[in-house]
């Protein structure tokens, strides 16, 4: 379905930079890639919450606290060695 899209003139100059730079064929690609990582980062969040879940019922789980931790304890000794 066509549709307008008014855009300020720094993304305009931007959109002509990608399209003359040969990262995208027209506004409309670009356009569409655009939405596609948007989408992506929007969906983010509940990717990393399921694959947690998931992590968690495979039996291979430490609590966050205790990873912190040991990663604390291992670079604050390598910081102190190389200061």
């Amino acid at each position: 379905m066509p549709r307008t899209v008014v855009l300020d003139s720094v993304q305009a100059a931007s959109l002509d930079r990608l399209i003359a730079a040969g990262r995208h064929g027209s506004p409309e690609e670009a356009i569409a890639a655009g939405v596609a990582l948007l989408l992506r980062h929007e969906d983010h969040p509940a990717t990393l919450q399921e694959s947690w879940h998931e992590g968690v019922e495979s039996g291979d789980y430490q609590p966050l606290d205790a990873t912190l931790d040991a990663w604390e304890a291992r670079y604050g000794a390598m910081e102190k060695a190389n200061p």
